[in-house]
């Protein structure tokens, strides 16, 4: 399932400073549920490194599970 999320998945979010590598949070539909992976991208090397997988809930995300919440301040 995470080479799916790493190949198919819709980028949704880019964190280029992140350090040492930069990392991309993606989106994909699978299986019936939303699901969420952030990977880590040594392009050097091209190696992607998965740094967390999970299923996003509606708190933080709305209904599409790829757009963010407006938090109010």
């Amino acid at each position: 399932m995470c080479k799916k999320l790493v190949n198919e998945g819709k980028v949704i979010e880019e964190y280029i400073e992140d350090s040492p590598y930069p990392s991309l949070l993606t989106h994909l539909y699978a299986e019936k549920r939303h699901l969420h992976i952030v990977v880590s991208m040594d392009l050097v090397n091209n190696w992607a490194y998965v740094i967390t997988a999970y299923e996003p809930d509606q708190k933080t995300f709305e209904s599409d599970f790829v757009t963010r919440r407006k938090i109010d301040e």
